[in-house]
């Protein structure tokens, strides 16, 4: 393990300001962290309150998708496809589990 993180969220950063806890930190619980295969670009996937934290290849923040609630009731996991389509799939916390295809905003 490397002493020093690859990289850090600040949360001060702009593309957090949708995110209305006071904690903003304890909003972002990672579930999944992937790479997309053409972009290069680091997708991390929060479970419980669900949204995707987009970073650039350095680390630095790109995006934030929030996700619908009803849709993805525990999402625990992230992939991409052959064409970089992204995929999430969600335990069957309280109905049945799947995975669903994902086109970000």
């Amino acid at each position: 393990m490397e002493k020093e993180p690859a990289f850090k969220l600040l949360f001060d950063d702009p593309v957090f300001s949708e995110i209305k806890e006071k904690k903003i930190e304890k909003t972002i619980l990672p579930s999944e962290i992937n790479i997309h295969p053409t972009t290069g670009n680091i997708y991390i996937l929060e479970g419980v309150s669900p949204k995707i934290v987009i970073l650039d290849s350095e680390g630095k923040s790109k995006n934030l998708q929030l996700l619908s609630r009803n849709q993805f009731r525990q999402a625990e996991g992230l992939t991409f496809g052959s064409n970089g389509e992204i995929y999430i799939s969600n335990e069957g916390k309280g109905g049945k589990a799947n995975i669903l295809q994902v086109k970000l905003n």
